[in-house]
């Protein structure tokens, strides 16, 4: 944890204030209205695809986390940035956003760099029941209900969100005739608990499962009644922290199973992507001067396609890391690095 005055990184932070103002929006508006971030589409169609540009990088090199977790799909090969449209904005606590490159922490999508999201972890009394819900133009609905709560030992947050309506054209109408409304929805669970049998020792198991569906055209002004796009994602995993006086040892494991299809006047197209990634590190305050930061990470990717050139195609990744830091006064020092082993492409 750094605090933004120790830090030369450029961080945005948008909590949990700014998100409550902004009920009614999706993710990919509110990361919209971010200086030095443009996401293609948020203001379209609710099911039209969202491309991020952070600082006009193109969208494989902005790293999506979820609770410091990256989130991948190795069926969309090019890696980087996570489709929005399957996070839901009523889960999210905060989102931490860190610009210009940070891959000797984040590895290597994070070139432009990392967008944290923070999801709602617990209430402050054993239970809470709380819930919104919204309807307005086109049909659309907005929905959530959660159950939450805390008490000694564990925190708790279980929470479903659904999203529908009717949508509007996503092709620009022209000539005599009305084109169809291309709807979307999407529904959303999460339920993530922590564990604090010791004062020094926390565990924190989750399990994320989203579905989403829409209907798109067949061009800029070509309507088309039969293409539809589904997509699911189903995301488990575990963080668990040993504290110590000086510092701590972080170990985390997530796994992303992500399946798309496309469906319409041009035939079937299914994609499906298979996403590990463990990692430990150690962070260590020699002094209030000088801080240390290492650790491993290995990622496994796979994408599940028999039609390839290569059968199932899988790599593995493996990054141990560094990162020294120093704070003087008004002056910060940060000095890393990174190795990456990749069974393709060799060493880095």
């Amino acid at each position: 944890p750094k605090s933004q005055a120790e830090t030369g990184k450029v961080l945005t932070v948008i909590d949990q204030d700014q998100i409550r103002q902004s009920a009614g929006k999706d993710l990919a508006q509110l990361l919209n209205e971010q200086v030095g971030l443009i996401v293609n589409g948020s203001n379209s169609n609710p099911g039209k695809d969202k491309s991020i540009y952070l600082r006009g990088a193109k969208n494989d090199y902005a790293l999506i986390l979820l609770d410091g977790v990256p989130l991948n799909d190795p069926s969309g090969v090019t890696g980087g940035a996570y489709d929005l449209r399957l996070l839901s904005l009523d889960q999210v606590e905060r989102i931490e956003i860190l610009k210009g490159s940070q891959s000797t922490l984040y590895g290597s999508d994070a070139v432009a760099g990392v967008i944290n999201i923070i999801t709602k972890q617990g209430g402050e009394r054993p239970i809470e029941f709380l819930g919104t819900l919204g309807y307005g133009s086109y049909n659309t609905f907005r929905g959530n209900a959660t159950v939450q709560g805390s008490t000694h030992l564990l925190n708790y947050n279980i929470e479903y969100s659904r999203l529908s309506t009717n949508g509007i054209s996503e092709a620009a109408e022209t000539g005599v005739g009305d084109f169809d409304r291309d709807g979307a929805s999407q529904n959303s669970f999460q339920a993530t608990v922590g564990i604090k049998p010791t004062s020094a020792i926390s565990i924190k198991p989750y399990v994320r499962y989203t579905t989403f569906d829409g209907e798109y055209d067949g061009g800029a002004f070509t309507d088309d009644v039969l293409n539809k796009y589904d997509a699911q994602l189903l995301n488990l995993g575990a963080r668990a922290k040993y504290t110590m006086t000086k510092g701590s040892i972080n170990i985390l494991y997530s796994y992303d199973k992500s399946d798309r299809v496309f469906d319409g006047t041009f035939g079937k197209s299914e994609y499906t992507g298979l996403f590990h990634q463990t990692e430990i590190f150690f962070n260590y305050s020699w002094t209030e001067e000088f801080q240390l930061l290492t650790g491993i990470s290995r990622q496994d990717l796979k994408m599940l396609d028999e039609t390839s050139v290569e059968k199932d195609p899988a790599v593995v990744l493996t990054s141990p890391y560094l990162s020294l830091f120093g704070h003087f006064g008004k002056l910060s020092v940060e000095l890393g690095g990174r190795y990456n082993h990749h069974t393709k492409f060799g060493n880095n």
